[in-house]
């Protein structure tokens, strides 16, 4: 899972012709149309904040223009505390964050080409490990702030986030994913004085500090959501992207992952050449913030638009044939999808190991006195302590 910061304005038109549509829809063409013409499922609304706030089934375009482009309520059009937009302001507020959810490739591709019951059980794994980080995160990460300087850290009454989901990624790979788009307005639990609602903006820096914590939780529940569904089996497996090994669907072969990640040899051309210039500039190795800098560089000069509107059917019978290519036959094909559904030996139980991460940062004023603190004074939170299955 990643998170991504979305602004007014800008961040709104992201979200309709980006998240909303995969970059794909023509001017002036209405969500509704690209839908019915490529065969996209159209957004939903997620969270308990959108439950409380009557905001459910189907997202429309002037919901979102409403919520993420004004700071107003999606359905009733009533203000959400302040609005994000004025006269003559110049500022570009925070309209809320974009999460996205991808598992790993091979779970993707067998996604992509497995028969239709076999797809429609991985979406739904898929479906259930979303739902159950973004209420972890509604339990660890929906915070606002209230008081001088924002000193006192609250809770919420959740979230309102509208979800999209896709098929493919840029370069036309198979790419299960689903952006989550989560509303800065939130529902403070302390009402106002006079009993009304109290809409503040969520705290971010919560959001970001749970979002490592919150991907390794997905891909647990990814693993564990499809196991309960599936014969599936997942090994670890070292892809040279990855300091730590990444656990893959165990009879998807490499190769065919490797086959399908065009967008991933693109980024690391790119990323190559970058840190290349930079050995050469600098005389040393870029560090990894500088490195991480590098590849958020290498990400965006790799960006491509998105090819038309296709259909699932349509990407699916392409998938199909570029993977019986890479494989030798469609009998090659099948014997993969055939060997990936039988489980072969059982992994053996590992005791849980727990990881204390403390906070990078020393405790703050803000902090609650009762706070778990490491032995360097450092804040611990829930979303500090992971661990390894």
């Amino acid at each position: 899972m990643t998170v991504h910061k979305l602004t007014a304005g800008d961040g709104y038109s992201y979200l309709t012709r980006q998240v909303a549509s995969a970059d794909s829809r023509r001017a002036g063409q209405a969500l509704s149309d690209y839908y019915a013409e490529s065969g996209s499922p159209p957004g939903r609304w997620l969270g308990t904040g959108a439950a409380s706030a009557g905001v459910h089934g189907v997202v429309d375009e002037a919901q979102m223009l409403a919520l993420f482009g004004r700071g107003e309520h999606p359905v009733s059009g009533a203000a959400l505390g302040a609005r994000m937009t004025r006269p003559n302001d110049t500022r570009r507020p925070v309209a809320g964050y974009d999460l996205v959810f991808s598992p790993v490739k091979s779970v993707s591709l067998l996604w992509a080409l497995g028969d239709e019951a076999t797809r429609t059980l991985v979406k739904q794994a898929h479906d259930a490990a979303v739902l159950d980080i973004l209420g972890w995160l509604e339990q660890n990460a929906a915070f606002t702030r209230l008081g001088k300087g924002g000193r006192s850290q609250v809770d919420t009454h959740g979230l309102i986030a509208a979800a999209f989901d896709h098929a493919d990624s840029r370069a036309g790979d198979p790419d299960l994913h689903t952006h989550v788009a989560v509303s800065n307005k939130v529902r403070a639990v302390v009402d106002r004085a006079d009993g009304s609602a109290r809409w503040l903006a969520l705290d971010g820096s919560a959001l970001f500090a749970a979002g490592v914590a919150a991907s390794e939780r997905y891909n647990t529940r990814m693993e564990d959501e499809l196991r309960r569904r599936l014969p599936v089996r997942f090994e670890p497996r070292l892809d040279g992207r990855h300091d730590r090994p990444v656990r893959e669907l165990a009879g998807v072969p490499l190769s065919l992952v490797d086959h399908f990640s065009g967008r991933r040899h693109s980024i690391r051309a790119r990323l190559d050449a970058l840190e290349a210039e930079y050995r050469s500039k600098h005389g040393r190795t870029p560090d990894r913030p500088t490195r991480l800098k590098l590849a958020q560089q290498a990400t965006l000069a790799t960006r491509e638009a998105k090819q038309g509107p296709r259909s699932l059917p349509v990407l699916r019978s392409e998938w199909r044939q570029a993977a019986a290519s890479a494989l030798g036959s469609q009998l090659a094909l099948d014997r993969v999808l055939r060997d990936v559904l039988v489980e072969r030996r059982p992994e053996r139980c590992k005791a849980t190991t727990w990881t204390c991460v403390p906070s990078p940062t020393p405790c703050s004023p803000r902090c609650a006195s009762t706070a778990p603190r490491g032995p360097d004074g450092t804040c611990w939170r829930r979303s500090n302590v992971s661990f390894d299955r």
